[in-house]
This record gives structure tokens, sequence and C-alpha cells, in this order.
């Protein structure tokens, strides 16, 4: 058993064969929420989505295969993985595996990192973040700041992100202004001033993903906060822009492998 995982199990005092699936952690530096996530023995498909964040995560047991910005990855036991801020990404591979995953909000930089970390010291910092997450320790941000640091003195692919075009920035403003509401393709491409076929294709080569996964994850992003909030799943997602409960229940389990009241009671 890894030493991350014997944490979860005295923390929590549970026996490791009846641990869920996930279990979810969140905590804050100043202006940074970190969300942490370990998975045990998790075998789920993961559609294609991106974060708004930055994900720093470490494989426990097994090997994660993922599908990052279209090129197939594997990453094996004790290896770090990163997942850029908006980088589409995937699981397709049903391989039951270990793994910690933090999502970093609130960052300044708009640095960009390589996808693979094989560093036993990166692997040994992560575990530290994560360890001081789950017991609320007063030495997160220590750290925190220790982990990122020594990723970007180390792991630096380029300082900040490509611009994907003004067009494309623009409905992604709208999208983030809108995607309460039932916003059609057709709404988009009217506003890039672009045809149907021609913006879905633009949006595709720059985004990595279609208007419709991105609007969806928008709409994820909020439920998620929402549900961490302790709103009702009903409220949330109608907040969220999905049509009713039923909706967001299929698209969380998805996209989280969780149900979205079993996230919710997470966070209470």
């Amino acid at each position: 058993m890894s030493n991350i995982l014997s944490i979860f199990v005295d923390y929590l005092s549970l026996d490791l064969d009846k641990m869920n699936d996930l279990l979810f952690y969140a905590a804050n530096i100043e202006d940074i929420t970190l969300d942490c996530v370990v998975g045990h023995d998790v075998a789920h498909r993961f559609p294609l989505h991106s974060h708004r964040s930055l994900c720093i995560g470490l494989v426990t047991k097994g090997v994660r295969s993922m599908n990052v910005s279209g090129s197939h990855i594997n990453i094996s036991e004790n290896e770090v993985f990163i997942i850029n801020s908006n980088q589409p990404h995937s699981i397709d591979d049903i391989v039951p595996h270990s793994y910690i995953a933090l999502t970093v909000n609130g960052l300044a930089d708009n640095t960009v990192f390589g996808n693979i970390v094989r560093s036993e010291t990166a692997a040994e910092m992560l575990k530290s973040v994560a360890e001081a997450i789950i017991q609320k320790s007063d030495i997160l941000a220590s750290q925190w700041s220790l982990l990122f640091n020594y990723l970007k003195t180390n792991y630096l692919f380029a300082e900040t992100i490509p611009s994907e075009g003004l067009m494309i920035k623009k409905v992604k403003k709208y999208i983030s202004d809108n995607y309460y509401n039932q916003v059609a393709i057709s709404e988009m491409a009217k506003e890039a001033c672009m045809s149907k076929f021609h913006f879905c294709r633009q949006f595709r080569q720059k985004v990595g993903m279609s208007p419709h996964i991105y609007l969806i994850n928008w709409r994820l992003r909020h439920a998620n906060k929402c549900l961490k909030s302790n709103m009702p799943v009903l409220d949330a997602a109608i907040d969220a822009g999905f049509y009713d409960s039923s909706h967001l229940i299929r698209a969380f389990r998805s996209y989280m492998a969780v149900s979205p009241d079993d996230y919710r009671r997470a966070f209470r």
C-alpha cells in the first residue's frame, strides 16, 4: 500500500478494500483553491474534457492511459502527470489504476508544463501536498510552493499558453456568459461571424473539442461549484443550464465517475 493511501485509510478509519473509488478534499491558500482527488482502482472512461485549472497527478498503482491534446500517453506507477489549463484530454481505456490528482484554481500565471514528469522528488512533493490537504495541515502553503517551484524550474515547457485567435476567444467569452441558457451552435457561429460548419471546424482545431462539449464542460464546472456549496442536485442542474436533474446526473457520472449526490456529500 502506498504512503498516501495508508494515510487516507488511517485518517478516515476505513478498510482499504471497502473504500469508495474516489475521495474528494479541498483546501485554500489565500486566493488559490486546491482540490484533491484520490482514486482507488478506478476503471472509468472519462470523456474528452478540459479544466480551467492546472491539474497535477500521480499514479500510485497501475498505469493511467490517456489521450492528451490528440496524443496517447501512458503514465506508469510513481510517475507524475500534468494537464495544463484548457488542455483537452480523455481516458478511453478501462485500465484499473490508483492515483492522486490536484486541480489548482486561481494561479496568476499561465505557464505550460510537459505532460509526464518522471521524478521521485516531484512524486514525494505531490504526496506531501495531498497529505497536507487531507490532514488540514498548516504546512500546506509551504509544501505547495516547493512543488510548484520545482516543476517550474525543471519541467516548464512554455511561459504562456498560445492564443487561440480573437474570434474563438470571443465565442468562449460568449459561452462563459451564457452557459446557463439554452445556447445553440448557430448562435455561437453568429457570434464568431462564421458559417455553422466553418465555425465548428475552426473551434475544434483551435480548442481541441467541439463547441457542444466545451459548453457541457462549462455547465459541469458551475454544477461542481454549486454541489460543493451543498446546493440540492435539482437546483444545481437548473442553475448550470441542464434541462433537469437527470441530465446533470448522466453528465456528472460520465465526467466525474461519481453521482452528484455523492460528490455533494463529500464536501459537507
